[in-house]
């Protein structure tokens, strides 16, 4: 399994659940004003995409920016050398299914974010496509 990181998690919901391949378990957020998640992909590649499920019971998955970059990601001002990559309004209904954010061929990376500007992220799964 890929190495996470994350804001504070809440309960059993550690970053690592986003990535497990699971849709069931999920990665859940401390309350945070700009809570944040990321993956270390162990190698640098170019990022066709990135697929996002978010919790459908929470419709407080909004206002999500998607970013890649090459350096270690340990806090969110980390993310301001990252690529921006998409962008979600919100808020997230479960009829949307998976979010997915197609990536510009130059995007090329070892490390894919997400940040929040609501109160907590609530994510299924991450899905990287190289």
């Amino acid at each position: 399994m890929k190495s996470t990181v994350a804001t504070y998690y809440s309960g059993s919901g550690y970053s690592s659940k986003a990535v497990d391949g699971d849709v069931t378990t999920e990665y859940v957020s401390y309350y945070s004003d700009r809570p944040w998640w990321s993956v270390d992909l162990e190698a640098h590649y170019v990022v066709k995409a990135i697929r996002v499920l978010p919790n459908e019971y929470y419709s407080r998955f909004r206002y999500i920016s998607v970013f890649v970059g090459v350096t270690k990601v340990l806090g969110l001002s980390d993310l301001d050398t990252h690529m921006l990559v998409g962008e979600y309004v919100g808020p997230y209904t479960a009829s949307l299914g998976w979010l997915e954010f197609n990536v510009n061929e130059t995007a090329c990376g070892r490390y894919v974010s997400l940040k929040g500007t609501s109160d907590y992220l609530h994510v299924y799964e991450v899905e990287v496509l190289v």
